[in-house]
């Protein structure tokens, strides 16, 4: 008997609606005793138009957000919350996300 090792995948924007949706996807991954990813896409900008501290100090703004949202779900109770800031399109990624973490164990 293989054990199913699926993963809880959600996307967040940081906005309440966002923040509703990640609640619902930690609790559910508490019940089913599943591992929550936390992902958040920045979105493809043109380099040349920021400079690299400009860039570099959104990034480090957008993981400590991050951060502190995974730790309020991780008080919600699902064995593990793993949070993935990536960049690229938010929609692609999202789904490749949902593909890549729901086949892994």
């Amino acid at each position: 008997m293989t054990a199913n090792k699926k993963r809880i995948v959600c996307g967040t924007d940081f906005s309440a609606h966002a923040a509703e949706a990640a609640t619902v996807a930690a609790l559910m991954a508490a019940r089913l005793n599943k591992s929550l990813v936390l992902l958040h896409v920045l979105q493809h900008f043109d380099p040349g138009q920021v400079s690299d501290d400009v860039s570099g100090s959104r990034y480090a703004s957008l993981q400590k957000r991050l951060h502190h949202e995974a730790e309020r779900l991780r008080k919600l109770g699902p064995p593990c919350v793993r949070e993935k800031l990536i960049t690229g399109s938010p929609y692609e990624k999202l789904v490749e996300a949902g593909e890549c973490f729901a086949d892994r164990a």
